[in-house]
C-alpha cells in the first residue's frame, strides 16, 4: 500500500499528542507493519525517555529543516508542504526520528553501534559476527553473504544454503520491539520483545531443536520424521507441526505454554514426566508450586504477536514487568503487598505509557511516574 507522507507525519504527531483516532490507529499500524525501520521512526517518536533527554537538542533545530529530514526517513522522498497550524506540533513530535546517532553517542563511534544494536534485533552468526538489522545496505550486505535475507521485517534462510553453511545462529530482541524469523525448515517464529532464539542454519535428519529465552510464538512445519523441540531453561516443548506460545523469561518465576492447535508435550527440567496439551489448554509451571494445566482462551496468551497487552486477573508484578520490558522504565514497588493486586485490561502497545498508568489509576492503582521510573505505592 502507498501511504501519503503528509499523512504518516499526521498520524505520528497525533500518536504523539495522544489524539490518534481509532482509524488513523489502523492505518498507522499498517504502516509499521511493512517494515522494521518504519517501526523504528515510530519507537523514536513515541518513546518519551528520549524525548525529555534530547529535548534541549530539538529545540535548537529548525523546524522545517527537521521535518525534511524525518520525510527522508519515512520513504526517501522530498518534503510535502505542512500546514503552519501543526507544524510546531510535528517538529516537537517528529525531531527523535531526525537526531541521528552521533547526537546520541556524543560523536563517539562505538557508543553509536552500542546504542544501534540497543535499538534492533541483532543476528549473531556461527561464526561470531554480529549483524544489526536495521535495515540499512551494510546490514543487507552482511545476511546476503551469510545466506540470509530480510524483507518486511521477516529473517529467513535459503533452504539451499544451510546445508553447507552448518553452525548456529541466534537471534536477540531488544526491549521495545518484537521480530519474526522463518526457520530453515519453514517454521515461523514471532520473538516478544526482551527475548532471543537459537538455532541451527540447517537441522538435523533426525530432529529439529531451538533454545528459546523469553517468548515466542511458533508456527512448526509439519514434518513427522523430525519432532521440533523448543528448549527453555525450565522445560521442553516437543511437536510435530502445530501453533503455539511460549514463555520462559529469567526474571519471572513462572513458565507459560500455550497450545493454539495441533499437540505439545511439555517437559519440565528435571522431571521425567510428560503433559499433553490439547487446543486451548495451558501449562503453567511455578518453581516450588508444581504444575497447572488449564483450558484458556489462547487469544489472550499470544495478543503480543498483534502488537497488544492483553491482561487478564495478572498480578501487579506481572504487568508491570511486562511493561518495563517494553517501554525501558524502571519499576519499583514502594508499597510490596501491591505485588499481588490483579488488574484487567487490553491496550494497544503503540499506546503511551502514561496513557495506560491513567487507566489503571482509574481502577485504583496508585502508581506515579518520574521520567524513566515508575513507583507503585
Amino acid at each position: 500500500m502507498n501511504y501519503d507522507n503528509e499523512h504518516v507525519a499526521r498520524w505520528l504527531v497525533d500518536a504523539a499528542r495522544g489524539a490518534l483516532s481509532p482509524e488513523d490507529e489502523r492505518l498507522l499500524k499498517g504502516w509499521m507493519e511493512e517494515s522494521e525501520e518504519r517501526r523504528a521512526i515510530y519507537r523514536r517518536v513515541m518513546r518519551e525517555n528520549e524525548i525529555g533527554k534530547r529535548y534541549a537538542l530539538w529545540a535548537r533545530l529548525d523546524e522545517e529543516r527537521a521535518l525534511r529530514e524525518v520525510s527522508r526517513r519515512v520513504e526517501g522522498r522530498r518534503l510535502w508542504r505542512m500546514t503552519r497550524r501543526w507544524l510546531p506540533y510535528a517538529a516537537a513530535a517528529l525531531a527523535a526520528a531526525c537526531v541521528t546517532l552521533w547526537a546520541s553517542s556524543g560523536g563517539d563511534g562505538a557508543r553509536a553501534g552500542e546504542e544501534l544494536a540497543r535499538r534492533y534485533p541483532e543476528l549473531v552468526l556461527g561464526n561470531g559476527e554480529r549483524v544489526v538489522l536495521a535495515g540499512d545496505e551494510a546490514s543487507r550486505r552482511q545476511l546476503e553473504d551469510a545466506g540470509v535475507t530480510l524483507q518486511d521485517s521477516l529473517l529467513s534462510y535459503r533452504a539451499t544454503d544451510g546445508a553447507t553453511r552448518g553452525g548456529e545462529n541466534s537471534l536477540v530482541i531488544p526491549h521495545g520491539t518484537t521480530f519474526r524469523v522463518a526457520l530453515p525448515d519453514g517454521t515461523r517464529v514471532h520473538l516478544n520483545a526482551g527475548s532471543s532464539l537459537r538455532y541451527p542454519v540447517a537441522f538435523a535428519a533426525a530432529g529439529r531443536r531451538v533454545a528459546l529465552e523469553g517468548e515466542g510464538y511458533f508456527e512448526v512445519k509439519a514434518d513427522e520424521g523430525r519432532p521440533f523441540v523448543v528448549e527453555t531453561a525450565r522445560q521442553a516443548v516437543t511437536v510435530l507441526g502445530t501453533v503455539f506460545n511460549v514463555r520462559d523469561y529469567a526474571d519471572e518465576e513462572r513458565t507459560v505454554t500455550t497450545l493454539c492447535s495441533g499437540s505439545v508435550a511439555v517437559a519440565l527440567a528435571g522431571e521425567e514426566e510428560r503433559y499433553t496439551l490439547l487446543p486451548g489448554e495451558q501449562l503453567v509451571s511455578r518453581a516450588g508450586e508444581g504444575v497447572e494445566v488449564r483450558e484458556v482462551d489462547a487469544t489472550i496468551a499470544t495478543a503480543w504477536t498483534g502488537d497488544y497487552f492483553y491482561f487478564h486477573d495478572n498480578t501487579l508484578e506481572e504487568i508491570f514487568m511486562e511493561l518495563q520490558r517494553w517501554f525501558s522504565a524502571e519499576v519499583m514497588f514502594v508499597n510490596e503487598a501491591r505485588r499481588d493486586y490483579t488488574f484487567s485490561g487490553k491496550f494497544s502497545r503503540y499506546k503511551e505509557l502514561d496513557t495506560i498508568l491513567d487507566v489503571m489509576r482509574k481502577a485504583g492503582i496508585r502508581v506515579e511516574r518520574e521520567g524513566e521510573v515508575i513507583r507503585i505505592e
